[in-house]
């Protein structure tokens, strides 16, 4: 028998144990592992000790898969057990070379229909598990040429044994807190009290003032409510920059759920949460006037944060609702009605794998309310990362960004980059995405874009003070809808490397071209030597068929004089009239004047674009 060794990391807890996974092998060719094969596997924990266990790789793969390099997919030690509720994070393996991230398809699946967000796609997910029983994880790859290769973990989730702490407005701190009916009453003593493997609940109606931090330096321990009502309230009332509640590297399987975060006075700057550590989940919380909701510049291994809410418009969240730092982060429903003074999320400074999907994010310009300062800053900004995936977001009024930071606040870090980001699903209302010097390898795909007076997607070029520029940037099958007679679809602010921009769809039927702000497409270079290909793609502006649309450098092109070019291959001028997804209607030339683009498998409704089948402009694919 041939043996693999597979490492993964783990922590040493009482009845539970957290990890990352992922499936890790030193053969050269994953297919060569036969299915259910034993392989050898060493465990390597946190306090410096080592044990050899065995493992199963279960592969199952359609006879054209490509071989999968998985050393960097880690693989749990016999069955893990963890103790509900309990979060998994998971990483897709390396694929071989020649292989493109962008083009193939990651599809999660947890085997707990009665969970939150069972299925999920991206590089990396994590999910947490409130139902004990034996699961089964599963991630189904498809490549580029329609291939598949399956890989599957198993997984134990046991009933919740730990000991509680209860906490109440009115309770005695002489007392021990083991019991509904005798709680105690400050977070001071609930400090003193915690340990590993326990949890606190606090009753849920009552208001906790808080002037000092609470540290959460603990393994395999919940932090939450217990009651009716509405969530217990924590309420800062210590200086300026504190935190409310503050993890550290030694921190595992932490769950801090229920909570609502506040302070006694508006225009608050505290940290509500300090993440760090290891497999770190915060869900169904509130954030109210706080400076940053999540701070995780402590660069977490593994952070899922989940059906959070952000109501406030004014004098909420002041920074940000998630600073990203550390690893496989998934970032999942949450709802932000604004931020006042930054980014609803942004990462930088090297943040690696990330999954943001689903969430509802607001980030309002109050310019015109009495707030100089509150103009709408991004939604989603992805600086100096990899591996990031955006998809099934609504964004209003704040963009989506990938790629370093720059200007002259980046220029102390000019090596940064941003590589593998895929933009998919999203609606993005009222503001453009970005994608700015330094970005590689970026995939933007069956998007909707709702804009009035300026450019739906921005594409910075060339930067010669940083020495960098874009390339490999794929722009297929969005939906661009531009009201009123301002505005364009893209323009391209320079030059890029290796552009794809194929059946896009604009709807923008009172535009009038006149400029490069103006216009269906601009492009400030005066050539197309930055893109490989521009295809069937559906420029919906009464201008398109005779007048000028198209922006080349200084020149303004009729749609006859734009196909003319290489690499434009059979762009149309359509006006469609769409119906409320952006859908044209049906036996228009935008329902079926597409052509097959690798890495575009469904539409923006999760629709399959099919294989054998004209397919449609824009982001959804019309039945014929």
């Amino acid at each position: 028998m041939t043996h693999a060794r597979f490492t993964i990391f783990l922590y040493r807890l009482v009845l539970a144990c957290g990890c990352v996974i992922a499936f890790a092998s030193t053969h050269p060719r994953a297919a060569d592992v036969p299915a259910r094969q034993v392989q050898s596997v060493q465990i390597h924990f946190d306090d410096g000790t080592e044990q050899t266990l065995h493992a199963q790789l279960v592969v199952a793969t359609t006879a054209t898969a490509p071989s999968v390099d998985s050393s960097e997919v880690r693989v749990p030690a016999d069955i893990p057990i963890l103790m509900a509720p309990a979060s998994i994070h998971v990483r897709a393996p390396n694929l071989p070379d020649g292989v493109s991230p962008l083009l193939t398809r990651y599809q999660w699946d947890f085997a707990d229909p009665a969970g939150r967000f069972s299925t999920l796609e991206g590089f990396n997910a994590a999910h947490i598990f409130d139902t004990p029983g034996d699961y089964t994880i599963q991630l189904l790859l498809t490549f580029p040429d329609h291939s598949t290769r399956t890989l599957t973990t198993p997984l134990r989730i046991i009933p919740d044994t730990r000991p509680a702490i209860y906490l109440s407005a009115d309770g005695n701190d002489e007392n021990l807190g083991t019991d509904i009916d005798h709680p105690i009453r400050s977070l001071g003593r609930a400090q003193m009290l915690l340990r590993n493997n326990t949890k606190l609940l606090l009753r849920k109606g009552d208001r906790f003032e808080q002037s000092r931090t609470f540290n959460l330096k603990y393994a395999n321990v919940l932090l939450g409510a217990y009651g009716d009502g509405e969530n217990p309230q924590l309420i800062w009332t210590g200086r300026e920059d504190g935190a409310m509640l503050h993890l550290d590297k030694s921190s595992r399987q932490i769950i801090i759920q229920d909570l609502t975060f506040d302070a006694d006075k508006d225009g608050a700057t505290q940290n509500a949460i300090e993440a760090a550590g290891q497999a770190i989940t915060i869900r169904r919380c509130e954030f109210r006037r706080v400076g940053n909701a999540i701070n995780a510049n402590g660069r977490p291994h593994g952070l899922l944060v989940l059906d959070n809410t952000a109501p406030l418009v004014s004098f909420g969240i002041k920074g940000y609702f998630l600073w990203m730092e550390g690893s496989d982060l998934t970032i999942l429903s949450n709802t932000v009605a604004n931020v006042w003074r930054e980014h609803v999320l942004r990462g930088g400074f090297g943040v690696d794998h990330v999954l943001i999907a689903h969430n509802d994010f607001t980030n309002l310009d109050r310019k015109a309310q009495g707030d100089k300062l509150d103009w709408a800053k991004g939604c989603i900004v992805a600086q100096d990362g990899s591996y990031i995936y955006i998809a099934n977001n609504i964004t209003r009024d704040g963009g989506i960004g990938a790629g370093p930071l720059g200007g002259d606040d980046g220029l102390s870090h000019k090596s940064a980059r941003t590589t593998y980001v895929v933009i998919e699903n999203n609606q993005c209302i009222n503001k453009e995405i970005t994608i700015s010097h330094g970005a590689q390898h970026i995939m933007i795909r069956n998007n909707l874009l709702q804009r009035r007076g300026w450019r739906c997607l921005e594409i910075q070029g060339f930067d010669t003070r940083y020495n960098r520029g874009v390339s490999d940037l794929w722009i297929v099958n969005n939906t661009a809808q531009v009201s009123g007679d301002n505005g364009s679809f893209m323009r391209l602010l320079g030059q890029a490397q290796s552009i794809t921009l194929a059946n896009n769809l604009l709807i923008a039927p009172d535009l009038k071209p006149r400029d490069a702000n103006n216009c269906a497409l601009s492009i400030d270079d005066d050539s197309l030597a930055s893109f490989t290909t521009i295809s069937h793609n559906v420029w919906g502006t009464k201008a398109a068929a005779n007048d000028g649309a198209f922006q080349l450098g200084k020149n303004l092109l009729s749609l006859g004089q734009w196909n003319a070019l290489p690499p434009v291959k059979e762009d149309l001028g359509d006006l469609v009239e769409p119906d409320q997804n952006g859908s044209p209607p049906t036996g228009s030339p935008a329902a079926s004047c597409g052509q097959p683009v690798p890495g575009v498998w469904t539409d923006r409704l999760g629709n399959p674009r099919p294989q054998n089948a004209p397919w449609s402009a824009g982001s959804i694919q019309v039945t014929q």
